[in-house]
């Protein structure tokens, strides 16, 4: 019960009431849940639950006999199914798109628990920065899509608060595959092997908890189903975040210029989707340039991390690896990272930057220093940039926030993840001499020696 504990989980309980307050307000003004999301966010469908509907309708398309990674008659907008075909498999417990709206509400309320379980403010300022986190554009856009990461996010959470109870061999094996089940269900789930790098010899437990999930993506999806979901995966050039971001948006003005010119460029990414034209046939070129980008990033990032170590951990606490919240904050990060290498993502998987707000707040709410709150002010300001990023100005300001937060993560994990550098931030306990020893008694009985 303590894991529940209503004490410091207030920011939580009131950004869900002030929600679904607001919400129920809205639906009585309007009269219609779309109506009412989308008032309260940019991009809201109609019908709800888009995301769950992905999964839904396609299974009705499969079991009518037609393959819904290349029919998409099937889907209320038309999309292609892009997922891996083992949510398919859920056909076989009776799930059809009847069951949408019961999916969705479950999968609000397990994102609630999860929620509460991650959170746990001791201060004033670190409830104001979970409210409004919590109340932000992206998240409350994973609730109104019903999206599968949710599924994910909650399930690290959860599992990792669960087992930190446990022992460090039962904890290791349970974690690792619950990794490799969640990487045949969304694939980047691979990246949260990390969590095992500070072990003796982790480095190497890590690459083949990754090997072994990468082989069970393979084993469940084959290398056919993978490049089709890459193909049916859409690129966002707004409401999103990651490496090809960038490229696609200057490449998308280039090519289609708007009356709203700012230089050579003009910034029209309030579409959404890649507009159509010569752009499609350049991702594939941008986006092995944006990954080499990355890459070259990350490694300088790790470079220059561990020769300033001492200096990263003034403004980000060292992530304890055996603890919940540092396995969640590891995590969490990781997939930010990793998925920010992949490419546009959309702005809904943000929700895993809850996990490192909560570890940065629990070390701030101990040590009240105000230098540790200049990593959860930047989360919480690119979460609500995400929706104003149209426009020169908000879209490089949102590029630059983008793009440290990347840096500064992998460089964070770096030195998290590294024992040389966790030794100069925990205190060391050293055995007295036996000459101090003998010194400290002898001054002990002169200084206690009755005067004359």
């Amino acid at each position: 019960m303590a894991l529940l504990a209503y004490r410091g989980r207030e920011p939580v309980l009131l950004a869900v009431g002030l929600i679904a307050v607001i919400f129920s307000g809205l639906y009585v003004a309007t009269g219609t849940v779309h109506q009412a999301w989308q008032n309260l966010v940019d991009g809201a469908t109609s019908p709800g639950f888009a995301d769950v509907r992905t999964i839904t309708h396609s299974i009705d398309c499969l079991l009518s006999g037609h393959d819904p990674y290349i029919a998409a008659a099937c889907d209320p907008w038309g999309r292609l199914y892009n997922y891996p075909s083992i949510w398919l498999h859920l056909g076989v417990l009776g799930i059809s798109s009847a069951f949408t709206n019961v999916i969705g509400l479950s999968l609000i309320i397990v994102t609630i628990i999860s929620l509460l379980f991650l959170f746990h403010t001791q201060t004033v300022v670190s409830g104001v920065i979970v409210f409004c986190a919590l109340c932000s554009p992206p998240i409350l856009f994973a609730v109104e899509r019903g999206n599968t990461d949710l599924v994910i996010f909650s399930t690290l959470v959860i599992s990792c608060t669960l087992l930190s109870m446990c022992g460090h061999r039962t904890r290791d094996l349970v974690m690792s595959g619950i990794i490799i089940s969640l990487t045949i269900l969304k694939i980047y789930p691979v990246a949260a092997s990390s969590i095992f790098a500070w072990k003796r010899k982790g480095y190497v437990y890590s690459i083949i908890v990754a090997s072994l999930a990468i082989a069970a993506l393979f084993f469940t999806a084959g290398l056919h189903e993978l490049k089709i979901i890459a193909e049916n995966t859409p690129q966002y050039t707004c409401f999103s975040y990651g490496g090809l971001r960038a490229f696609l948006g200057v490449a998308n003005a280039w090519i289609h210029p708007t009356e709203d010119k700012v230089g050579s460029f003009a910034f029209d990414l309030s579409a959404g989707l890649v507009k159509a034209g010569p752009l499609p046939l350049l991702t594939d070129h941008l986006r092995l340039v944006s990954f080499a980008l990355t890459v070259a990033v990350a490694l300088a990032a790790i470079y220059y991390s561990l020769r300033v170590s001492t200096f990263i951990f003034y403004f980000a606490p060292a992530l304890d690896s055996t603890s919940a919240h540092g396995t969640i904050a590891i995590s969490c990060l990781s997939i930010f990272c990793f998925t920010f290498m992949l490419g546009s993502n959309i702005d809904y998987r943000l929700v895993f930057l809850l996990g490192v707000l909560s570890a940065v707040l629990r070390v701030y709410d101990v040590k009240r220093r105000w230098s540790l709150l200049i990593v959860p002010g930047t989360i919480v300001m690119f979460f609500w940039l995400s929706r104003l990023s149209t426009g020169l100005l908000p879209f490089l300001l949102y590029e630059l926030l983008d793009w440290m937060l990347f840096a500064g993560g992998v460089a964070w994990l770096a030195v998290s993840l590294d024992k040389r550098c966790l030794v100069s931030v925990k205190p060391r306990i050293v055995a007295p001499r036996r000459d101090q020893i003998r010194e400290s008694s002898q001054h002990y009985r002169i200084s206690n020696y009755p005067s004359t």
